[in-house]
């Protein structure tokens, strides 16, 4: 029996935005069908119990319908969460008056809110599988993991690629294309999954410092993949992640001069308490561009000043 909801953004929401987010989305690729400006079918792993889930996204006067191919609870919570519909972003058009150049960017952007991941968990794997390899190389591991743990997501006529349940990532011990050294710090991923302690409640409620802390505790997560679970997998509003070299690039293209991380973080006290939504603002706008990818962008060049190199970065 299918279950419907709706939910009332608080603050301007377009769901064309989302749709434009979803097509770029590298991540998030084979887990999201937009079939227009004013619906989306997205499949994933709930995560109350990590069962896969179609739900068709629709807005009709402002407000979002879902539709559901099963009925559970804290549904209603996650995909809030995921299309960052859980916050109240009534003040986000304030930043602009506060950093006219970021307003430019909200301009070309109305009603933008990122994405989140569908859980901690599916972001902590993506962190794993996407370290010192290309994003596009990460979707096919991602798909292969799902194809080896016999996941499946059928609903509204679509099927999608979803996060394997832990306890079939546990029981799964050889991938094509998947090291055997990440696959064993994939295993750590889900039992972290399974002891609750990549719950988004949990993640959020925790200071961020403390959290990130935790994560790093994990094989392989180091500073930028404990981040990257945090704020992308949790879908926290207000932090800076400059371990993430586009950010730096981003913001210095915005403002037509390379900016060392210490200048960033000064500007972005005017993005505050949006500042992962802006960072996410600003980085989407180099997608196509030589400014995209990490190698073209840094290569011949020294590190500026500020910019501190991560264990775990990915490669793009």
């Amino acid at each position: 029996m299918r279950h419907t909801f709706q939910i009332v953004p608080k603050g301007p929401y377009r769901l064309a935005e989302s749709a434009r987010f979803a097509c770029s989305f590298v991540p998030g690729r084979g887990g999201a069908a937009v079939t227009g400006d004013h619906e989306i079918v997205f499949g994933f792993a709930r995560d109350t119990d990590f069962a896969p889930v179609v739900a068709k996204v629709t807005t009709v006067d402002e407000v979002v319908h879902v539709e559901a191919t099963r009925l559970a609870p804290g549904l209603e919570a996650q995909l809030a969460r995921m299309l960052s519909l859980d916050v109240d972003a009534s003040s986000f058009a304030e930043v602009a008056e506060r950093d006219p150049l970021v307003g430019v960017a909200l301009a070309e952007r109305p009603g933008f809110r990122p994405l989140v991941f569908p859980s901690p968990y599916e972001a902590a794997v993506w962190g794993i599988l996407a370290q010192r390899v290309p994003m596009a190389q990460a979707a096919k591991l991602k798909a292969r993991l799902a194809d080896a743990t016999h996941v499946v997501a059928d609903g509204f006529g679509k099927r999608f690629v979803t996060v394997p349940h832990p306890a079939g990532l546990l029981a799964t011990n050889e991938v094509a294309g998947i090291p055997s050294e990440k696959l064993r710090r994939l295993h750590r991923i889900a039992e972290a999954a399974l002891e609750g302690r990549l719950d988004p409640k949990r993640l959020r409620a925790l200071p961020p410092d403390f959290a990130i802390a935790e994560l790093e505790r994990l094989p392989g997560v180091g500073p930028w993949t404990a981040a990257h679970i945090l704020y992308r997998g949790a879908g926290a509003t207000d932090a800076l992640v400059l371990e993430e070299p586009r950010v730096l690039r981003a913001v210095s293209e915005l403002v037509g001069t390379e900016l060392a991380a210490d200048e960033v973080r000064a500007r972005a006290e005017a993005w505050a308490p949006f500042r992962m939504w802006v960072s996410i603002l600003l980085v989407s706008r180099l997608t196509g561009t030589p400014r995209w990818n990490v190698s073209s962008a840094t290569r011949g060049r020294a590190p500026r000043q500020g910019r501190r190199a991560s264990k775990d970065r990915r490669a793009a």
